[in-house]
Parts: C-alpha cells; sequence; structure tokens
C-alpha cells in the first residue's frame, strides 16, 4: 500500500473534475492513503509574476517541511514520461509517504524544484491544474489496481 499526498495550489473550482477526482480517491482507499493538500493561489499581475510564483513557493516548500515527508515528486512538464505500468512499478519500490506537487498557474520556483526526488510529466502537453490533479489521481487508482492484478488497465 502506498502513500500519497498531492499536494496542489488552489482550489478546484470546476465541479465536475472535484467529482470525479472524489470518485477515484473513493475507488483508491482500499489500496492506498491518498490526501489532497491545497496552498492557495495568490492574485498576480505581469508586474508581480516572478514575486508570485516565489510566494506560492514558499507556501509549498512550508507545507512540505511541515509534513516531512520521505519523497517529493514534481509534475512538471520537463520531466519524465512514464507509462501506466513503470509509474506502478514506481510506487511499488517506494518507501514511505510521498507528496505529488503541482504548481499554480505560474508554475514552480526554482526553490521548490531543488527539494524533488523525482520529476514525472503527465504529458508534453501543457495541462489545466484541476485536470493534472484529476489525471493523478486516475492514474494512482490504475497503479493500484496494476499491483494488485484487478482488471482495469487494458
Amino acid at each position: 500500500m502506498f502513500k500519497v499526498t498531492i499536494v496542489a495550489v488552489g482550489k478546484i473550482k470546476n465541479k465536475a473534475i472535484a467529482g470525479l477526482i472524489a470518485d477515484y480517491l473513493k475507488r483508491l482507499q482500499p489500496f492506498a492513503k491518498i490526501e489532497m493538500a491545497e496552498v492557495p493561489a495568490l492574485s498576480f499581475n505581469e508586474a508581480n509574476r516572478d514575486k508570485i510564483k516565489s510566494e506560492e513557493g514558499e507556501k509549498i516548500l512550508a507545507y512540505l517541511k511541515k509534513h516531512n515527508f520521505d519523497e517529493v515528486w514534481l509534475a512538471e512538464e520537463t520531466g519524465k514520461i512514464l507509462s501506466s505500468i513503470e509509474l506502478s512499478k514506481l510506487l511499488a519500490k517506494t518507501q514511505g509517504h510521498v507528496a505529488i506537487v503541482i504548481g499554480g498557474a505560474l508554475g514552480l520556483s526554482a526553490e521548490v524544484k531543488k527539494q524533488i526526488s523525482f520529476q514525472w510529466s503527465l504529458s508534453k502537453l501543457t495541462l489545466p491544474h484541476e485536470m493534472a490533479r484529476l489525471i493523478i489521481a486516475e492514474q494512482l487508482y490504475r497503479a493500484a489496481t496494476l499491483e494488485r492484478g484487478i482488471k482495469y488497465h487494458y
């Protein structure tokens, strides 16, 4: 059983996406301990983008430090692309509590990127942050079913 906390900037505003995420988290309950944590998104404009990105990064780092994760993964478009099977195998080998961090609209600060164990790309496409959470939740469920030989992945 793996333990993952998805740490994301901002709230999910789309109720349909929130419902789908909740469904996957419920499906995961017998196989894994999955939590969602949100740090506040900050308003920005063209003049203060770098400052806001850094401040959001500080909030992420404070959350990570407070919870003392064993590994920190970043959902980052420049990270390693994994197949679902590769993700399942990686999670099976992972020891302890993993944080998967999703940045805000401005991305992740350099300070956050220094704290990582692994960079995971969900796609070469840039995804809306709410969709990234949904994809991660679904892929964690798929990984759990693959690990246990449950027919979900064909």
